[in-house]
C-alpha cells in the first residue's frame, strides 16, 4: 500500500509534527509531500483540466498529480486560517480537478490544526473539516477518519500533547486496515 501525506502549511510545524507521527506508525510505503517546497502556482480558471483532460501544465503539479495517482490512500494536513484551510491546500485541491476518476475510491483522511480552543475551534475547525469532507465527496474519495488538533499555537505544540500523538497513531492504524 502507498500512502501519500500532503501538508498544506506554509511553515515547518503542528501540521507536519502530525504527518509525521502518523506515517512513523505505518509499515508501509509512505512519502510525506510539504506544499511550501512545491511550486504551485495558482490555478487560472482555463477549464483545461476538465472531465478529467490533462492539467494545464503549470509548474510542478504533473509530477504531484503522478504521486497522487499512485497512492492507495492520501492523507491531507492544513491549519485553519479564518474558519478555513490554508490557501496552499485550497490551491492543490482545485489543482486536482482532472483526477478526479483517479480520485475515486482512494483512502483519504485530513487533519485540521488550528490555535483556538473550547467552542471556537469546534466552530472554526468544524468549518475547515466540513470542506475536506465535501472535497471527499466531490472526488469520491473514501473518508476513513480525522483528526482535529486546537490549541496547537506554537510550533511545538503538537508534540508535547500525548493525547493527539495517540490519535494520530490510531489514524495510521485505521489507514491501513
Amino acid at each position: 500500500m502507498k500512502i501519500l501525506a500532503i501538508c498544506g502549511s506554509p511553515r515547518e510545524g503542528n501540521c507536519e509534527f502530525i504527518l509525521k507521527t502518523i506515517l512513523e506508525n505505518i509499515d508501509e510505503d509512505t512519502e510525506l509531500v510539504l506544499l511550501r517546497k512545491e511550486n504551485l502556482q495558482l490555478c487560472d480558471g482555463c477549464m483545461t483540466c476538465a472531465g478529467g483532460k490533462a492539467p494545464c501544465g503549470l509548474n510542478d503539479i504533473t509530477e504531484l498529480h503522478n504521486k497522487v495517482k499512485q497512492a492507495d490512500a492520501i492523507i491531507f494536513a492544513s491549519p485553519v486560517w479564518y474558519d478555513m484551510i490554508s490557501p496552499q491546500l485550497l490551491n492543490l485541491i482545485v489543482r486536482l480537478n482532472c483526477l478526479q476518476n483517479d480520485l475515486k475510491g482512494k483512502k483519504f483522511a485530513f487533519v485540521v490544526a488550528g490555535q483556538l480552543t473550547g467552542k471556537d475551534a469546534k466552530t472554526s475547525q468544524g468549518r475547515a473539516a466540513d470542506y475536506l469532507k465535501q472535497v471527499a465527496n466531490l472526488y469520491g474519495l473514501n473518508l476513513i477518519g480525522s483528526i482535529s488538533a486546537e490549541g496547537v499555537k506554537n510550533e511545538t505544540d503538537a508534540s508535547s500533547n500525548p493525547e493527539l500523538i495517540e490519535k494520530c497513531k490510531a489514524l495510521g492504524k485505521k489507514i491501513t486496515s
